[in-house]
């Protein structure tokens, strides 16, 4: 059975359980995107809502997986400009 990040992020203590946050926005550095520029929004446990500050019309879909006890982007589409 494959350990879900929400699984994950129940074990963490509460200083801990903004982590998968913190490492996927820092992650987004990978498909070019700005942490700083940017929100991420729970949709479901595997999914989630990147959307600029600016601008909350433009967003990503994110969809993670697991990698190492650390989520991790699986693939991020372009959802509305």
């Amino acid at each position: 059975m494959q350990t879900t990040c929400k699984q994950i992020t129940n074990l963490l203590t509460a200083q801990k359980k903004e982590q998968p946050y913190i490492t996927l926005s820092y992650k987004l550095n990978e498909y070019g995107l700005d942490p700083k520029q940017w929100t991420i929004q729970k949709i479901n446990t595997k999914n989630y809502k990147i959307v600029n500050k600016e601008d909350s019309s433009f967003y990503f879909l994110g969809i993670t997986t697991l990698k190492q006890n650390t989520c991790d982007w699986e693939k991020i589409i372009l959802a509305s400009l």
